[in-house]
């Protein structure tokens, strides 16, 4: 039994590089004012966030990192879907369960606006805080 499969979830600092990581931040940057991304598509959830589903920019991402997710998880793993939100200040992404075909999750950090070098973006699991930096991920059980 590995990591992963003991305690359920495991942060990763070096899911993908760092320069992947901010040509994937440019490119969202860059999509978000051409109307690349579709604006407030759940307006109870986290309201008048941009998101954008099964781009091909993160599925490239999600195909690349399988052979990774499945030696991080000890798992065989299918991938499914992709989906990628861009926060501003005051989101917050209430505590859910994700869609049955998102067993085994990953929240992947690409960047963010705050100059301040010690900020990391927090994300948490269990009302516990998971913090990282682009290019760091937490992999976790979505459905849980």
């Amino acid at each position: 039994m590995n990591e992963y499969q003991e305690k359920g979830h495991l942060i990763v600092k070096d899911f993908i590089d760092p320069s992947l990581a901010q040509i994937a931040l440019d490119y969202v940057e860059l999509k978000s004012k051409t109307s690349g991304l579709v604006f407030n598509n759940e307006p109870n959830f986290v309201p008048n966030s941009m998101t954008f589903y099964a781009d091909n920019l993160t599925e490239s991402i999600l195909k690349n990192s399988l052979p990774k997710m499945e030696e991080l998880t000890g798992l065989d793993l299918l991938p499914t879907y992709s989906f990628m939100r861009l926060y501003k200040e005051g989101d917050r992404l209430p505590k859910h369960k994700d869609r049955l075909s998102c067993q085994i999750a990953v929240s992947l950090c690409i960047g963010y606006s705050y100059d301040d070098s010690e900020y990391q973006w927090p994300i948490y699991l269990d009302g516990k805080e998971v913090a990282s930096k682009p290019g760091e991920a937490l992999l976790y059980h979505g459905t849980e």
